[in-house]
């Protein structure tokens, strides 16, 4: 017996790390086709190039080249300039950790390894979550969140890109999810640890780019919902860590500002007052309500014009559709359907009944992640009206992995349950029959 419990321990290790390189290889070349190639391949090149620049930067000229600062948006990337000038809207964390791999090999390394450790990363922290989902409703909840990972177009083309260094986003929630854990098996967490960690991953979000910081604040928060749910915390244990986090994490958002700003003004050579402005200005036109319209033209005009409205209808209806052929209003229509089936009678499905509690929690969490990008529409509603080759990918960071996982754990067990009592119905009038 235990020969046969090894063996399957064995077996399930071997599964899991062949799905981890699978889905990396996916990421990395688009080796199994999910995506156009050529949509792949040049997918924000042009902002990638900026952290490519950084990297040549950082070994020919050193760390303090620019202060530090990304190299030049191009919109002909590929050529190397030594007297680029520096992109000034964030500080570039992800160009600095790139630069100095780099020069660890005196540049002697091929860029696909690089795409590999992006996506791995990225692959990494989903593969937490994924887990964590296993633990949580079984194994046919991780199958399907691995499904809607793999066979996601927009994850596919964005995974690996340097610029965006998406597992960024989803890091903060990784990290919590990962400290209450461990505090439900061990009774136990360290909450100064919490606000600390919970400080670094959004200041490494901050530092690598200041977009889409609010899904990453939302998501930091998200664990803290479904636990408070499930083990039914007090109010204030609740409120507690709810501010704690958002305190730690507004701490390092406004420090990776004053870092930037610093680096503007160094690489400037102007007053704070100025560097502030020159910073500042890559954030105005984002922002419907913060710009004057009257200081833009064409479609940044058009975009800060634009109703909040009009964007989130543009997100759910428009644009290369998610998965399987499907944009996200289909997608949200079939998460709310797995949400509804969370209420259905114990007298269809027993095992929903069972486990309600952390069924509910697990609704709470859907309804909490979709303000992530929702967030992000409505706050910086001028750059995503501008930015629809880049936006989708918040649906899947982690609403829509979520999602997927409720809506095919509850349909599981519904039907098979319901299967084995029509099974059960079946035999007794064989046997009725018999008998007679």
């Amino acid at each position: 017996m235990k020969k046969k419990d090894t063996f399957a321990k064995i077996l399930f290790i071997i599964l899991v790390l062949g799905s981890f390189i699978l889905l990396t290889c996916s990421y990395a070349t688009n080796k199994f086709g999910i995506v156009d190639q050529n949509w792949f391949a040049t997918w924000q090149e042009d902002s990638e190039w900026c952290v490519w620049q950084r990297i040549y930067d950082d070994l020919k000229l050193g760390f303090k080249f620019n202060y530090g600062l990304l190299g030049e948006w191009s919109p002909n990337p590929g050529t190397y300039n030594i007297n680029h000038a520096a992109y000034t809207g964030q500080s570039g964390l992800q160009g600095f950790v790139y630069g100095v791999f780099y020069r660890l090999f005196n540049g002697n390394i091929s860029p696909v390894i690089y795409y590999w450790l992006t996506s791995g990363a990225f692959v990494l922290c989903m593969f937490i979550i994924l887990w964590w989902l296993y633990n949580e409703f079984g194994i046919v909840s991780s199958i399907a969140a691995y499904g809607i990972l793999f066979f996601n177009q927009w994850l596919t083309v964005a995974a690996r890109n340097m610029y965006w260094v998406i597992f960024t986003l989803v890091l903060p929630l990784v990290v919590t999810l990962t400290l209450l854990v461990v505090e439900e098996k061990k009774g136990l967490i360290n909450t100064k640890l919490l606000y600390v960690f919970s400080f670094v991953t959004i200041f490494m979000k901050a530092a690598c780019g200041f977009e889409f910081i609010s899904l990453a604040m939302i998501n930091l928060e998200l664990p803290l919902f479904y636990y408070a749910i499930k083990s039914k915390w007090s109010v204030s244990k609740f409120l507690k860590r709810f501010v704690g986090n958002g305190m730690a994490a507004m701490t390092a958002f406004f420090l990776a500002i004053i870092l930037c700003v610093f680096q503007v003004k160094y690489y400037t050579n102007s007053s704070l007052m100025q560097a502030l402005k020159i910073w500042g200005g890559h954030v105005t036109y984002r922002i419907s309500g913060l710009a004057d319209i009257n200081n833009y033209s064409g479609i940044v005009r058009e975009s800060l014009m634009a109703s909040k409205i009009e964007v989130i209808i543009k997100y759910l209806n428009e644009g290369t559709p998610l998965i399987f052929g499907m944009r996200m209003s289909i997608l949200l229509i079939l998460c709310l359907l797995g949400m509804v089936c969370c209420l259905v009678s114990k007298d269809f499905c027993l095992k929903i009944e069972t486990n309600r509690n952390k069924l509910l929690a697990l609704c709470a969490l859907l309804i909490i992640s979709i303000t992530g990008p929702l967030s992000w529409f409505v706050l910086a509603s001028g750059h995503a009206y501008v930015h629809t080759h880049i936006c989708y990918i918040l649906w899947s960071l982690p609403f829509l992995v979520l999602g997927g996982a409720l809506l095919f754990t509850v349909a599981f067990w519904i039907i098979q349950e319901n299967l084995q009592k029509l099974k059960g119905l079946h035999n007794h009038l064989i046997d009725f029959q018999l008998s007679r």
